[in-house]
């Protein structure tokens, strides 16, 4: 898998190893939320994972 989109409320919540094995050139985009909500949760992504986080 090389792109995942995610479509999120304030509510999204990221399971402990739910992008481990993602491949290391994919990009996850972040829709829906915005500002401090959508910078949260790209951090949690980017501790999960070594793909792109936008």
């Amino acid at each position: 898998m090389t792109k995942v989109k995610i479509t999120a409320n304030k509510s999204l919540k990221v399971g402990k190893n739910a992008f481990i094995k993602l491949h290391k050139n994919a990009k996850i985009t972040v829709k829906g939320v915005k500002e401090k909500s959508k910078q949260k949760l790209i951090k949690k992504l980017k501790k999960q994972t070594n793909a792109v986080v936008k």
